[in-house]
């Protein structure tokens, strides 16, 4: 914590001098989770890894400096993260050269990772995201992006010591569709490594916007590739709808083979108060139904939820659970 706390110092110093505007903002979130058996375990809505991650930004015309520590789960502080952000196309223009797109170089301990435009309404991509086992922040990798308007951006990464690679491309072609490109030469999904090269794709069509609907409609997918093994693959599929206060969404997933059915909607009874409820039809060649109901409330901008539900068929009270928590961001 001391060498966190040093680092921001000697950060806001060097600001000072520089000119540069400083942003602090993080968040904060603990949830808890009890079964009916009585068992209580840090298990909640939010990122059950860490309870806080604090950053510590540096921003000028011609570049911006990020650092970022987190508070691991065990009470420890992590490790320091530095990475920094070139602006090429205000540092070419010091000396009166203009590029018809935008550009950036990045450095320092970053991991890059895919982007995804699927909607994921009942969170079952959470737990997948497209990055490289060869990248290591403590490689310190580059990487660069360029964007032409709203329309395309191209980026793409290296580990110069552990040789790994990373590109992704994100495509806006009209107002209503967007579509998602990655690939890595090492796959990890998040929750496992692949071995070999991985891809991912995702789209996104909002109906509504495309044919001047009166009510919200968009229709989604997402796809995660192991070019070496396809028993690894997993896709989502979904259509989310709503019409004012009210939202719905049906799902379709096939997460390494495995079929499942999940079916949701909220209701939002005032800008502070949401309540929601699903249901979960898992794995359908051995059908286990699931389902939950959930409240949230925001107060003086802290979230907080109570949300109860079963997985499993209910069969057993451990099936049963109550998860509680808040969450904040400044």
């Amino acid at each position: 914590m001391k060498k966190c706390m040093v680092l921001l110092a000697v950060s806001a110093l060097i600001a000072a001098q520089v000119f540069a505007a400083p942003q602090f903002t993080g968040d904060f979130s603990f949830d808890y989770k009890t079964d009916f058996d009585g068992n209580v375990t840090r298990d909640g809505e939010g990122d059950a890894s860490h309870a806080a991650e604090l950053s510590f930004g540096l921003e000028s015309d011609l570049w911006d400096l990020d650092v970022k520590t987190i508070g691991e789960s065990d009470q420890s502080v992590g490790d320091v993260k530095a990475s920094a952000t070139l602006k090429i196309n205000e540092i070419l223009n010091t000396i009166e050269v203009s590029l018809p797109v935008t550009v950036k170089l990045y450095a320092g301990n970053q991991s890059p990772s895919g982007t995804s435009v699927y909607s994921n309404p009942s969170g079952a991509e959470d737990d997948f995201s497209l990055s490289s086992s060869d990248i290591a922040g403590d490689n310190l990798p580059i990487a660069v992006s360029v964007a032409y308007e709203d329309l395309v951006s191209v980026k793409g990464g290296v580990d110069i010591i552990d040789s790994g690679y990373f590109f992704g491309t994100e495509l806006n072609p009209v107002e209503g569709i967007a579509v998602a490109f990655n690939v890595v030469d090492q796959a990890d999904f998040d929750d496992y490594t692949v071995t070999g090269m991985g891809m991912s794709a995702s789209t996104d069509v909002d109906v509504a916007v495309l044919a001047g609907l009166g009510f919200d409609l968009s229709v989604s997918g997402s796809g995660y590739f192991a070019v070496d093994d396809s028993s690894k693959n997993n896709y989502f599929a979904a259509v989310t709808g709503g019409k004012d206060a009210f939202s719905l969404y049906a799902e379709y997933t096939n997460e390494q083979k495995v079929n499942n059915l999940y079916f949701g909607g909220s209701y939002e009874v005032t800008d502070e108060f949401t309540t929601s409820a699903g249901v979960a039809v898992e794995d359908l060649d051995d059908i286990a139904f699931g389902a939950w109901a959930k409240a949230a409330y925001t107060i003086a901008d802290i979230d907080t939820y109570v949300k109860y539900g079963f997985s499993g068929n209910g069969d057993d009270a451990s099936d049963h659970y109550v998860k509680t928590g808040l969450s904040f961001s400044f």
